[in-house]
C-alpha cells in the first residue's frame, strides 16, 4: 500500500490487483495536473523559505520510504522536513504540499484537512508514521500540510496535524480487511453512483460502470437510460454550482480581506 492510495475506493484497487487490463489510464489532462503539482512545490517552498526567516524545507529530493503499519508493508515520499530556526532544532516536521482549485482551497480552509480531505489525512499520518523511522535523529510530533490556491500566487493556507498514534492503529484494521477484499473472485460493492465526481474521474469507471459489468440483481441494467440519467443529473448539477458561484466568489472576498489584513 502506498500512502496515497489507503482511503482509495476498495472496488478500484479490487480491479488494480485483480483486473488491472480493464483499467482506463491517465490521460494527457491529468499528466498536465501532475507536472503542474510539482512546479507548485517549487514555489511553496520559495514561498517558506522566503517569508519565514532563516526557515528551510529539506529533504526535498528525497527517495520512497518503506515501513510498516502491523504486518502490512507501505511506502510514502515526504515533500520535505520543515526546518524552522525558532524551533528546537531537532524539531523537523513532515511537509507536504497540494495544488488546489478554488472550491478545494476554500473546502480546506473552513472544515480543515481532516473533515475536507480525510485522503490527504491519512497520507499525511502514514507519511509521518514511516519517517518518524527513517529520519531518527529528529523528531517529528506533527505534519505540515501546506496547500495554495492553484493559479494564484499569494493564497496560501496551512495546517498542522498532530501524529496519532491510535488512527494508524486504525488505518491497519482497514489494511486487514482490505488483504480478505483482494482474495475475494468478486469486486466489494460499488460505494457510489456512477454520475459521481469520484467514479466519472476515476480510472476504474470502465471496469465498474460498462454494460457487462452493470446489473442489478439478476437484471441488466439498460445502458442507454443510464447514460440519460446521468446527463440529467449532470446538467442539474451544473445549474446548482452556476446558482452558488456567486456565494463562493463573495466569500472569497471576504477570507481575501481577512488574509490582507493578518
Amino acid at each position: 500500500a502506498t500512502a496515497t492510495n489507503i482511503s482509495s475506493c476498495p472496488r478500484l484497487i479490487w480491479h488494480q490487483v485483480n483486473n488491472p487490463s480493464k483499467l482506463r489510464h491517465p490521460d494527457y489532462y491529468l499528466s498536465l495536473k501532475f507536472n503542474e503539482g510539482n512546479e507548485q512545490e517549487d514555489i511553496m517552498t520559495n514561498i517558506i523559505e522566503s517569508n519565514i526567516s532563516g526557515a528551510m524545507v529539506a529533504e526535498r529530493n528525497v527517495k520512497t520510504l518503506e515501513g510498516y503499519i502491523g504486518r502490512h508493508r507501505v511506502r510514502c515520499r515526504p515533500d520535505g522536513l520543515l526546518y524552522d530556526p525558532d524551533n528546537d532544532k531537532n524539531l523537523m516536521p513532515v511537509i507536504e504540499f497540494k495544488s488546489m482549485d478554488e472550491s478545494n482551497f476554500l473546502r480546506f480552509m473552513n472544515r480543515g484537512i481532516k473533515e475536507s480531505h480525510p485522503y490527504y489525512y491519512d497520507q499525511l499520518q502514514v507519511t509521518m508514521h514511516v519517517s518518524r523511522s527513517h529520519f531518527n535523529r529528529v523528531s517529528i510530533p506533527y505534519g505540515i500540510l501546506f496547500a495554495k490556491l492553484r493559479g494564484s500566487e499569494v493564497d496560501v493556507w496551512d495546517e498542522e496535524v498532530e501524529y496519532d498514534r491510535g488512527y494508524i492503529d486504525t488505518l491497519e484494521e482497514i489494511l486487514d480487511e482490505r488483504d480478505l477484499m483482494l482474495g475475494s473472485s468478486e469486486p466489494p460493492e460499488r460505494p457510489t453512483a456512477s454520475n459521481s465526481t469520484n467514479c466519472l474521474n476515476c480510472s476504474g469507471f470502465n471496469a465498474c460502470w460498462s454494460p457487462d459489468n452493470v446489473q442489478v440483481g439478476k437484471k441488466k441494467v439498460d445502458w442507454e437510460d443510464s447514460i440519460v440519467k446521468l446527463l440529467k443529473s449532470l446538467g442539474n448539477e451544473w445549474l446548482s454550482i452556476d446558482d452558488q458561484e456567486g456565494d463562493l466568489k463573495a466569500r472569497k472576498q471576504d477570507i481575501r480581506r481577512v488574509l490582507e489584513a493578518l
